[in-house]
């Protein structure tokens, strides 16, 4: 069952690695009259296309820091820090992208949704494989025994503590 769900937990990343790659908006609205930023798009997007996610973000970053409401450079930007494995990061370029346009840009949402579902699996899987986790969950039992003991049967909320589970009122 390990096997699966790492399977499936690695099947799921690399799925949304290939959706992100391809989801930044096209146009080049605010970057588009300076060649000095043409120049560092470009040579991101070689870094990019060759696997140098770190050096793509940080070109890109130089792209925002002239045009910080670009929702375009700020996509690409969260495409590059997604790939590095910088999830948070690429949340909140995400959102700057979304916050600095008009248009739904609905492939930038999925994106974003796939950042915290790609963090949300991380943890769970890393929760999974904690020692610390089991321990807790080994307390926990046993703090529910002592009240057990301490308190009587436990009872869940809603069902009387009499044998059919109806009051007698």
């Amino acid at each position: 069952m390990r096997i699966s769900s790492n399977s499936s937990l690695c099947s799921m990343f690399l799925m949304s690695l290939l959706v992100v790659g391809c989801a930044a908006p096209q146009e080049r609205d605010e970057v588009s009259g300076d060649g000095a930023l043409l120049r560092l798009v470009d040579e991101a997007r070689i870094d990019y296309r060759s696997g140098r996610y770190s050096a793509a973000r940080q070109k890109l970053e130089q792209v925002l820091e002239k045009t910080p409401k670009d929702p375009a450079m700020n996509a690409r930007t969260g495409n590059a820090a997604y790939r590095e494995g910088q999830y948070e990061l690429a949340a909140e370029y995400y959102e700057n992208a979304i916050e600095f346009t008009t248009e739904p840009l609905p492939r930038i949402r999925y994106n974003l949704a796939m950042v915290r579902l790609t963090q949300a699996s991380l943890q769970l899987e890393y929760l999974r494989q904690s020692d610390e986790s089991n321990r807790l969950s080994d307390e926990l039992d046993d703090l529910f025994d002592a009240l057990d003991q301490h308190v009587g049967r436990r009872v869940p909320p809603g069902v009387d503590s009499d044998m059919d589970g109806v009051s007698s009122d």
